[in-house]
């Protein structure tokens, strides 16, 4: 029976491609949360979605899609803009996180594993990249929900992007649960294969 570790960088390299695809899906959307104005307080009929930089409205008494902001007396969450920027700087790290990944799935396919960098220098290096990854996907979660209410007269709840971005920071997570693993296996020096007869 034999017992294969080189299944783990081939998972953190897929999971890693997932997590850049949903990125690069979620951090464009103007659908990260959406709004509605509250007919109950005597509010003229008007929803929306907004993103980290776009605000779209559809009001009375034309009905239609409307994506400039002063068209609206919703007003983006204050700390939106700086939620797109740390999204893209999370884009970033997790393409370096990538790189770092496919190094190490290199140097398990040809059984190699001084190429270019020692695999405790790349597992460390992709533990603390996923920790500030982890870190930035809350932060920017809590940045974008920040006062996503203030007004009182809309209801607000959460978009699709939003919940891409949340995705994002359970895969992060089981990029830190994995890591501590891989390290005290790297330390005590067991190969990468074992096969016993």
């Amino acid at each position: 029976m034999g017992v294969s570790y080189a299944i783990l960088p081939i998972w953190a390299v897929l999971l890693s491609f997932i997590n850049i695809v949903l990125q690069l899906v979620a951090l464009p959307s103007s659908y990260w949360a959406n709004f509605e104005a509250r007919g109950d307080l005597g509010n003229e009929k008007e929803e929306g979605h907004y993103g980290f930089w776009t605000l779209c409205s559809v009001r009375a008494p034309h009905f239609t899609i409307d994506c400039d902001p002063l068209d609206t007396f919703f007003k983006l969450p204050p700390h939106s803009g700086v939620a797109g920027v740390l999204a893209i700087i999370h884009v970033l790290i997790q393409t370096l996180f990538f790189i770092f990944a496919v190094l190490r799935v290199i140097q398990v396919a040809n059984n190699a594993p001084n190429i270019c960098l020692r695999p405790k220098i790349i597992c460390l290096v992709k533990v603390t990249l996923s920790l500030i990854l982890v870190f930035l996907v809350i932060l920017v979660v809590i940045l974008v929900s920040v006062r996503e209410s203030q007004f009182r007269d809309y209801i607000v709840w959460k978009g699709d992007g939003f919940w891409l971005e949340s995705m994002n920071k359970c895969k992060g997570g089981a990029y830190v649960e994995y890591y501590p693993f891989r390290i005290d296996k790297l330390s005590r020096d067991i190969p990468l294969t074992n096969s016993s007869n």
